[in-house]
């Protein structure tokens, strides 16, 4: 994202790419079940500071995360 702003991409290209390692654990299964019986919500908007320029000056204040609706969070043990 902060890549596309800064560089030849410009903003009205879309690029994603996701990596991922899930390890579901047998303690876990409870908040499995929950997790998948929650509606999905719409996404947030990442809003970017447009005049930055060089993706070595953004700043906290740079950023902000718009329309994030969350669900409450799932608490459980750490699986070793």
């Amino acid at each position: 994202m902060l890549g596309q702003k800064v560089m030849v991409l410009g903003v009205n290209k879309k690029y994603s790419k996701y990596n991922a390692c899930y390890s579901i654990y047998s303690n876990h299964l409870d908040q499995i079940n929950l997790q998948l019986s929650r509606e999905p919500r719409k996404l947030p908007k990442m809003k970017i500071n447009p005049n930055v320029k060089d993706i070595n000056e953004f700043k906290y204040e740079d950023f902000e995360l718009v329309d994030y609706d969350p669900h409450p969070m799932i608490k459980g043990a750490v699986a070793v």
